[in-house]
């Protein structure tokens, strides 16, 4: 079986997914506005808008529209990275848990401990991302000491016709040169900085993949998708009921019960035809569905 794309990745699509269509949108509104096209509140909204200036207010909302943009980029990254800490555990290794932890609230901190530590990350988007982040902390105004590293510039100025063929031809120079004069940044950049942060999280996603002892995510995906979920005093004993509900059951019908939980939590019976994938073997599914709920209760406890 394969998990091909974590509940966390799914997440992260799920928050980001299609925001730059959603960004074009609303620019979309904001240039009616500032044509002339739109100039009267629809009824149903139930409230006032009068501007003194009606293309001001559309180019101050563009304005708001792209830091909101750059603030919910950098927060789904941030849910993919705390999602990924907790179990089942894609960050496995101990010494960059122990960093991230270290890391506090800060984001950027943490994205260099993960480049830090996990070799083979694509330099260019960790730089991009770092941009992004940098970015966001300059317009929502918290501790915006955190900057590209001398490294991080360098890998944009040299990748320039990289950057322009993968990110729709956004110029490097000109993002630097924004970057540098703390200047809100444009449509492009922000459409492609998003771009960028898919393509990272996939990059991640597929190195933790990698590092990853599959039994041991194995044998935390079963224990969270068997322990009591609810607080219900009524069903407190719902763990064991689940566990002997499932491998408890005659050896013949066991297998099909287990594949199906698992199914259920995320994994796939075929791996992914491109993207990053976390094999786990057939000899340790079998293992898992030969099991009784004694054993079943011992090989959790390992």
């Amino acid at each position: 079986m394969y998990l091909n794309k974590s509940f966390g990745r799914k997440r992260f699509k799920g928050s980001l997914g299609n925001a730059n269509h959603l960004i074009i949108t609303s620019l979309v509104g904001l240039d009616a506005i500032e044509r002339g096209i739109v100039v009267d509140i629809p009824t149903e909204m139930r409230t006032t808008w009068s501007p003194k200036s009606p293309e001001t207010s559309a180019r101050r909302a563009r304005r708001l529209m792209l830091d909101m943009a750059l603030i919910r980029a950098v927060d789904a990254i941030d849910v993919y990275i705390r999602d990924a800490m907790r179990q089942p555990t894609l960050i496995q290794d101990v010494s960059l848990r122990r960093s991230i932890d270290q890391a506090g609230r800060s984001i950027f901190k943490k994205l260099t401990a993960l480049e830090d530590k996990l070799h083979g990350l694509d330099a260019l988007l960790c730089a991009l991302v770092a941009v992004l982040v940098s970015w966001r902390n300059e317009s929502a105004h918290v501790e915006a000491d955190d900057i590209l590293s001398k490294e991080q510039r360098t890998t944009i100025e040299n990748n320039g016709s990289t950057i322009k063929a993968r990110f729709s031809g956004l110029d490097a120079d000109i993002l630097v040169g924004d970057y540098d004069a703390e200047k809100p940044p444009t449509f492009k950049e922000v459409a492609s900085l998003i771009n960028a942060s898919h393509h990272f999280i996939e990059d991640l996603e597929g190195r933790l993949f990698q590092q990853i002892d599959p039994e041991a995510y194995l044998r935390q995906l079963v224990k969270e998708a068997t322990r009591t979920k609810t607080r219900d005093r009524s069903v407190s004993n719902k763990k064991g009921s689940e566990i002997a509900a499932i491998w408890g059951r005659n050896p013949n019908d066991r297998p099909r019960y287990v594949r199906s939980l698992l199914q259920h939590q995320g994994l796939s019976s075929k791996k992914a035809d491109k993207g990053p994938s976390l094999t786990f073997n057939q000899e340790t599914i079998e293992k898992l569905t030969e099991l009784d709920p004694k054993g079943l209760n011992c090989w959790l406890s390992e």
